[in-house]
């Protein structure tokens, strides 16, 4: 594995750039950190997709693993930032869908679709996950900001009503 800006990719993932590199795997070096269009082409799409879910499921992983007590910081927080380089992918490739499309872009939307539903559900119904989401939920608001009792309850309420709750 290499760290390329601040994301670590596997050797054979940077093979598949070479000789121009995957600008979803930088940091944008642009006015307030915008998407780089001029430099993304539909061949990064698919690669950075598959890296991100790789990521997003390995962060996972880490919080269904964390062997302390279930906090809004270490399982909500924690939940919430998972993800990032799916989201910077995912949020370039749906913008310039929607506004250019093409066919060469519906034939990634069809390739990368599958693989998005695949990974959602794989969150939403991760039992180890939900555990622990559900333990911070019956903890009660307490302490919390009105955006952190928020963002507790659009979690909690994410995986029942996706049928994480039901026996």
């Amino acid at each position: 594995m290499f760290c390329i800006g601040g994301h670590y990719v596997s050797f054979l993932t940077m093979l598949n750039f070479a000789p121009t590199m995957n600008p979803f795997f930088q940091d944008y070096q642009t006015t307030f950190g915008t998407i780089p269009f001029s430099q993304i082409k539909n061949e990064h799409f698919v690669p950075a997709v598959k890296q991100g879910i790789e990521e997003a499921k390995a962060e996972v992983d880490a919080i269904v693993s964390h062997t302390e007590a279930p906090t809004f910081e270490n399982v909500i927080v924690a939940l919430e930032n998972s993800g990032e380089l799916l989201t910077k992918v995912t949020s370039a490739f749906f913008n310039l869908n929607s506004a250019e499309t093409s066919d060469e872009m519906q034939a990634i939307a069809q390739e990368i679709s599958p693989l998005l539903s695949a990974h959602g559900n794989n969150v939403s119904m991760n039992a180890g996950l939900f555990a622990k989401v559900k333990t911070v939920f019956e903890q009660g608001f307490d302490g919390l900001t009105a955006e952190q009792k928020m963002l507790l309850e659009k979690s909690y309420k994410g995986f029942a009503r996706n049928g994480a709750n039901l026996d």
